[in-house]
């Protein structure tokens, strides 16, 4: 499971104009292997040269597939999203350099809330990878054991508690990326909200003058 490896080659996803994440090469492939997945999991009760303990084998490993893969996406997504928003934070400040960004204290949270979420996702990504590797050693030497009649007891008792931590973290991971997309939701919140407000100031201020205007009120600093 490649959490977090993604390829610097690819372009990054770009948000369109309906604030939908358009799909780039990543996105796209990741997409094609889940797609591909399912239907070798839709294919497997016609296979009549697998044995029922195979396919359950084979579905239970393309179960698995379907979940790395998805958690890959989630994980891309989130990150296309912050990298989008920082992009927009950094060119609003170079368009207006001499003014702040004006983000309120709980949208400046919400950011270092998304930017942990999305490191303690990629963390516990790699402790996944680690575990998996750990338990196909496993597996392996479970095998090679039971061929020649020794006791795999112990080995199968790890490989089951290995088992287990990796269900945790991968539960965990998830967790962390709900949250960073959370948090990321709450920044655009209420990035728009105060872009929002700051055109409501700009029209009524130009409604004022207009009014004033035709009501034949001059300004006070006009020279005749």
């Amino acid at each position: 499971m490649k959490i977090g490896g993604m390829n610097g080659a690819l372009a990054a996803g770009q948000t369109g104009a309906s604030g939908v994440l358009e799909e780039d090469a990543f996105t796209k492939n990741i997409k094609n292997q889940i797609a591909q997945a399912q239907k070798e999991m839709q294919q497997l009760s016609a296979n009549q040269e697998l044995s029922m303990e195979d396919k359950m084998k084979k579905r239970q490993e393309l179960s698995q597939k379907i979940t790395d893969l998805n958690n890959q996406l989630r994980q891309h997504q989130v990150e296309q999203r912050r990298e989008k928003q920082q992009q927009m934070a950094a060119e609003k400040k170079k368009s207006e350099p001499d003014t702040k960004e004006n983000l309120s204290k709980d949208s400046m949270k919400s950011m270092i809330s998304a930017d942990v979420s999305i490191k303690q996702a990629k963390e516990q990504g790699s402790t996944v990878v680690h575990m998996k590797a750990e338990a196909n050693v496993l597996k392996m030497e479970i095998k090679q054991d039971a061929s020649r009649s020794a006791n795999v007891e112990v080995k199968q008792e790890k490989l089951s508690k290995i088992g287990q931590k990796i269900a945790d973290a991968e539960e965990g991971q998830m967790k962390q990326l709900a949250q960073a997309d959370k948090s990321l939701k709450e920044h655009a919140k209420d990035t728009v909200e105060k872009k929002s407000s700051k055109e409501e100031e700009k029209e009524e201020s130009e409604e004022k003058e207009q009014k004033e205007y035709q009501n034949g009120y001059v300004p006070v600093d006009v020279r005749l």
